[in-house]
């Protein structure tokens, strides 16, 4: 469970902006994602993706909302999982600049394996997550790339 708290962390820190965080600015997007499973679940690395909105309270604090979808292969059986995800995240845009926008990040996120009866998997995990970054602009299309 510990590398899905950490996958889920990464996704929702990883996710970039479209546009500069400016006090009561809405922001959406999309991503695609890898995930690994733990080997002990028996479960292939799928392809997944993804959404994110996000509203800037102020200049400096961001609530950060997303949602994801994966259906990863089941190794054992002939079929496939769903696994969704969904989570919301506080951001502090600490000293924003021109040029680069360090963050503070802190959520909390909720994954759900499986829901068929078909399928092995059939639970939730809630996880905690947390992120320090910098999201330096990439030249002048007005688009961050974030790390964290």
């Amino acid at each position: 469970m510990r590398s899905t708290s950490c996958v889920a962390a990464l996704l929702v820190g990883a996710v970039a902006g479209l546009a500069a965080q400016r006090a009561h600015q809405i922001e959406l997007g999309g991503y695609g994602s890898i995930i690994r499973y733990d080997h002990l679940m028996g479960l292939d690395p799928p392809t997944g993706a993804g959404a994110r909105l996000g509203y800037a309270f102020t200049d400096l604090l961001q609530l950060d909302i997303e949602f994801g979808l994966a259906q990863p292969h089941i190794r054992n059986q002939f079929g496939f999982t769903t696994v969704r995800w969904g989570g919301a995240s506080l951001v502090l845009n600490v000293a924003p600049s021109r040029r680069n926008r360090p963050y503070l990040l802190g959520g909390y996120t909720r994954i759900d394996y499986g829901s068929a009866a078909s399928t092995p998997y059939d639970f939730a995990d809630h996880a905690v997550h947390g992120a320090v970054g910098d999201s330096p602009w990439a030249g002048g299309w007005g688009m961050p790339i974030t790390t964290g």
